[in-house]
């Protein structure tokens, strides 16, 4: 039978996994070494890398019928908006990837590093969302026409390469990561 922990997992990914099969894959894969701190998902307890170092840090998605949701104006595509009902932000691959969510006043332990909305405010950019960093410094950017992703260097805001979609770039990005753990 599965431990709370575990539903827990599946109640928070059932919601992406017909879009983003391959995110839910990854996630799932680590469903037997779970933690949940203060609603906090970690998953994949790393103490090779460090005593307390996780794979993945999924953050507690944000209701449907949140004022910061309502309040974003509608810039946000449904894409992220789905990423956002599963988890308000993560740190994927021992944090090579970090998807945006919202902060707000409060617990600075459940909310992500970075806020999409005051991001692509202070960095807008026509036709694209940016949703998320990678450790090399590159920006995620979503089309929102396409929805392919663009990751553009921070250093010269040049686009460095492009996915055909969240869940392809997220895959690039799992086969990275075990690649530099071999």
């Amino acid at each position: 039978m599965p431990s709370s922990d575990h539903l827990e997992l599946q109640k928070r990914l059932r919601p992406g996994m017909a879009s983003y099969p391959v995110l839910t894959g990854i996630l799932g894969a680590y469903a037997d070494d779970i933690v949940i701190d203060r609603d906090v998902i970690l998953l994949g307890h790393t103490p090779s890398i460090a005593p307390k170092a996780y794979c993945h840090t999924l953050y507690p998605p944000l209701p449907p019928n949140s004022p910061v949701i309502e309040n974003s104006g509608g810039h946000l595509p449904a894409e992220i908006l789905l990423l956002l009902r599963m988890m308000n932000g993560a740190r994927l691959f021992w944090s090579s990837v970090d998807l945006w969510g919202f902060r707000y006043a409060g617990d600075e332990w459940v909310q992500p590093a970075y806020d999409i909305i005051k991001e692509n405010a202070t960095y807008p950019r026509d036709g694209f969302i940016a949703f998320a960093s990678t450790g090399c410094g590159d920006t995620a950017w979503l089309n929102t026409v396409t929805l392919e992703i663009e990751l553009v260097a921070t250093d010269n805001g040049l686009p460095t390469v492009k996915f055909r979609s969240i869940d392809e770039w997220l895959a690039n990005e799992k086969a990275d990561s075990d690649e530099s753990i071999k």
